[in-house]
């Protein structure tokens, strides 16, 4: 009977998302992601790097844009993830 009454009175406290401090949403490991890019790779690894595994371009396109060579493309491409 005690442990019914306790139940009765208890209240259940949900906390949001937005006020756990240990919650992240999806922008801020995004955030995160792109800061540590630019903190090591140059910065025309990083577009390469962006350009080529989180918008999933090709090579050639992205030496078209950056007006660079396929070869170049593909050594900054190698060097940065070597890092």
């Amino acid at each position: 009977i005690d442990l019914l009454r306790k139940r009765k009175n208890e209240t259940i406290a949900a906390v949001s998302e937005e006020q756990n401090p240990f919650f992240k949403g999806p922008f801020d490991e995004v955030t995160d992601s792109v800061e540590l890019l630019v903190k090591q790779f140059t910065p025309k690894q990083a577009v390469i790097f962006l350009l080529k595994e989180a918008f999933q371009y090709q090579v050639k396109e992205i030496a078209e844009m950056l007006e660079m060579t396929e070869v170049a493309v593909k050594s900054t491409l190698h060097r940065a993830k070597r890092r």
